[in-house]
């Protein structure tokens, strides 16, 4: 496997709630060097430049969905206000196909691009990612495989599953006062991935720099080839994938 950086973003409409993390998948090794908020970065965008040009080859791993369902796209285009809906299951209007496959591997729904308000984190993500693209002069292209041969590239992540896929048990994480539940989940990704002192530090006060950092995760899982693709892939490239390991189980 290729030294790659991968870049974790938990990403939010706001830069005081979007964590970022940065870190080394490196011959089935991987290690968190530095994770924080990104408003406490002068520019993302920057810094996946710079690290595009000190290691040759950069993995997004995004939380935030990057498309939005098939079936959705096509009744809207030709909807008009007041007419019926088509008969046509609320699953596959509202939630993609990646979305019904999280749910029915792991028993946990993510939240739908298509009726929820994730739709103004997806836009801010595609934005993101817009900006990236501009600063590298070059288009940033979602990975179908580890072996992308572009600079940089992007997957999307949820960290909810890949925690879920680790066996980690079921409970909130993010109030103030849950830091023994974030403890636990650090211990959970030291057993993974190296994390230095400092990242894991942040990521125990932020629940967002902690997301960021199982994105991370997630990012080395998917360049170790242990996350499941999609079926559909055609489906897939309109819709956008969410990559995480495959539980024990599957």
């Amino acid at each position: 496997m290729t030294n790659t950086i991968v870049i974790g973003v938990d990403c939010a409409t706001e830069d005081e709630r979007t964590g970022v993390a940065f870190g080394v998948s490196d011959a089935g090794d991987c290690r968190i060097e530095q994770a924080m908020l990104e408003a406490d970065l002068p520019s993302i965008p920057s810094r996946v430049r710079d690290c595009v040009q000190s290691a040759g080859r950069v993995l997004i791993a995004i939380d935030s969905p990057l498309g939005w369902p098939a079936p959705l796209g096509t009744v809207l285009a030709g909807h008009s206000a007041g007419e019926p809906m088509p008969e046509i299951c609320a699953d596959e209007l509202f939630a993609r196909t990646c979305d019904q496959y999280v749910h029915r591997a792991l028993r946990k729904k993510p939240l739908e691009v298509g009726a929820d308000r994730i739709a103004r984190t997806a836009r801010r993500a595609l934005e993101l990612l817009g900006q990236i693209s501009r600063t590298l002069e070059q288009r940033v292209e979602l990975a179908w495989d580890s072996r992308f041969e572009a600079p940089v590239a992007v997957i999307e992540v949820y960290p909810a599953a890949t925690l879920r896929a680790l066996g980690h048990p079921k409970g909130g994480y993010k109030r103030d006062e849950d830091t023994r539940q974030r403890d636990q989940i650090l211990a959970r990704l030291a057993g993974e991935t190296r994390i230095a002192g400092e990242a894991a530090l942040r990521g125990r006060e932020q629940p967002d720099v902690l997301d960021a950092m199982i994105c991370v995760l997630a990012g080395h899982d998917f360049l170790a080839g242990r996350c499941q693709p999609p079926e559909n892939a055609a489906l897939a490239v309109k819709e956008g994938w969410i990559w995480f390991r495959r539980p024990a189980s599957a």
